[in-house]
């Protein structure tokens, strides 16, 4: 019989409580007989702290934490991180959206098993989009050189200057994804040609980058490291600062299939602004102050 282990689950909450509701009631169904919740209100200043209490404050094992700013991505699950790390002290991690759902009920045996075949430090589930169809992790099999992160950045400095032409390639973007989702034949003709290896969502992989959407780390891993992500980018190359940060300290980190999620992906995001164009803007300003981030960081001077 199993050892019977710590779970927690790590929600950041931003001006999205419907969705965070449902992330909350999908784990609460799964079977997590010694397990918390700790959901982060990450400054939204429309309510959802004061209505997160009305829900959760009677129960034990849900934890509520309130920043009086918005801390971005990585600042607000740092903030939740520094909690869970001090306080509950699990044996396992989930750091999630809040517009994920956990359709496993046997999750925590299954990473319990992964934990036991591999050791991880860093798992990442299968996170896959009902709506499209896609899979989203893992992001890349190997890290990417400077050189590739200064195309990344010389891209996004051009469409942040032509925002217009940036909401013309996502439209674009979603429709090649959707089409080489479902046809394995064209997914493998379409990564010919960009010169990347297909990924195989259906396979394991160890040292990958996988998708910020659901990480799931260990205790060793808490022990480790003192916040989840650094440095810390308001928004996006999260995950490719957590793989750098894994390299370079020879921690495992791991893709398993047999571990799925459900994104709704970007939901939040949605809500915020519906508006593609007022989006793109705000967006593509992230990913450039993200992607100098990382050059810092490669360049050793973070």
């Amino acid at each position: 019989m199993m050892q019977e282990l710590k779970f927690s689950f790590l929600i950041l909450n931003y001006r999205n409580i419907e969705e965070t509701i449902k992330c909350v009631e999908s784990i609460q169904k799964a079977e997590y007989k010694n397990s918390t919740i700790v959901i982060v209100d990450n400054g939204s200043a429309d309510g959802s702290y004061e209505r997160i209490c009305e829900l959760y404050s009677g129960a034990k094992d849900i934890h509520i934490i309130k920043s009086e700013i918005n801390l971005g991505f990585s600042g607000g699950n740092n903030l939740g991180y520094a909690f869970v790390r001090e306080k509950i002290k699990p044996d396992f991690l989930i750091v999630t959206n809040n517009d994920v759902f956990f359709p496993q009920v046997d999750m925590p045996k299954r990473i319990q098993e992964t934990y036991e075949n591999t050791g991880f430090y860093v798992l990442g589930p299968d996170i896959y989009v009902r709506k499209s169809h896609e899979h989203q992790s893992p992001i890349m099999l190997t890290l990417p050189t400077r050189e590739d992160v200064e195309k990344e950045l010389q891209m996004y400095e051009f469409y942040l200057e032509h925002p217009d032409k940036w909401v013309t390639r996502r439209k674009i973007q979603t429709i090649k994804n959707r089409v080489c989702q479902s046809n394995d034949f064209l997914k493998y003709i379409y990564s010919k040609i960009k010169g990347k290896k297909s990924i195989d969502y259906s396979q394991k992989y160890v040292n990958c980058c996988v998708q910020g959407a659901c990480i799931i780390v260990s205790r060793k891993f808490i022990e480790a490291e003192e916040k989840m992500f650094t440095p810390e980018p308001f928004l996006y190359c999260e995950e490719l600062l957590l793989f750098k940060k894994c390299v370079d300290k020879h921690y495992l980190t791991v893709y398993d299939p047999s571990i799925q999620i459900w994104h709704e992906d970007s939901s939040t995001m949605k809500k915020i602004n519906s508006n593609a164009l007022e989006k793109a803007k705000f967006t593509l300003k992230h990913h450039v102050a993200a992607r100098k981030l990382v050059l810092q960081v490669y360049r050793g001077n973070k």
